[in-house]
């Protein structure tokens, strides 16, 4: 039995091409990579621009997260918002 997925109204492309990738089965590292990475990007696009000039403090702690953070911080670094690790 499969079940559709429901995505909300603000996913984008890249955001759903991402999420499918994960899913598939034995997908290679390289492509998982680029998925997450995507999908980190894609989540530094949504974080609102910052009200002050303090730093946003970003924690990754999983290691599958590495890709994913990596994209977020680029992302944050290319609207100009500083963070910290």
């Amino acid at each position: 039995m499969t079940h559709p997925r429901k995505y909300t109204d603000f996913i984008t492309p890249e955001a759903r091409t991402g999420l499918d990738t994960l899913l598939v089965p034995n997908v290679s590292v390289g492509d998982y990579r680029s998925a997450m990475y995507a999908l980190g990007s894609e989540l530094g696009n949504l974080l609102p621009a910052p009200r002050s000039e303090r730093p946003v403090l970003v924690v990754s702690t999983s290691e599958d997260a590495d890709f994913l953070t990596a994209g977020y911080l680029s992302t944050l670094s290319k609207r100009g918002i500083p963070y910290k690790v």
